[in-house]
């Protein structure tokens, strides 16, 4: 998969194959979690990973 090429069409494939997933599942990682968890990576109050969950 050539990941230096957001448009490539083996990428798109997998980005609806993720969404699909989403749709059907309704689990995921919300973005602020993740954002919060990596924001913390190097300090003293680094966070545990965010778990997947359903929204």
């Amino acid at each position: 998969m050539d990941v230096t090429n957001p448009w490539a069409a083996e990428v798109l494939a997998e980005d609806a194959r993720r969404l699909e997933e989403f749709e059907r599942t309704r689990e995921c990682v919300p973005w602020n979690e993740v954002r919060a968890w990596m924001q913390s990576w190097g300090t003293d109050r680094e966070l545990p990973p965010p778990k997947v969950r359903k929204l």
